[in-house]
């Protein structure tokens, strides 16, 4: 299979945004669950793998075991608010 210079620089840009472990994630994922092994899979079937690659790795920072005993989430308007101002001060 033969891939243009013009589909791969789209592909490429497409998943420059994510980090290394996440594009891995999802590539292994892809491998597993794309049944048309001789064709390339759509740029849309590997995003949808990266984005829950990153929604995964997000959700197991937020439930693993190390916060303190009283941690409490901030509710959205609270982070709103704490990014304007992490925003101000820089």
């Amino acid at each position: 299979m033969t891939i243009g210079d013009e589909t791969i620089a789209v592909y490429v840009e497409e998943l420059s945004g994510y980090t290394q472990d996440v594009i891995d994630m999802a590539a292994h994922r892809t491998i597993r669950e794309w049944s048309e092994a001789s064709k390339m899979p759509t740029l849309a079937f590997i995003l949808e793998r990266c984005t829950n690659a990153q929604l995964q790795k997000t959700q197991n920072i937020l439930t693993r075991g190390d916060k303190p005993a009283d941690w409490v989430a901030m509710s959205k308007d609270e982070a709103k608010a704490f990014i304007e101002k992490l925003k101000a001060a820089q």
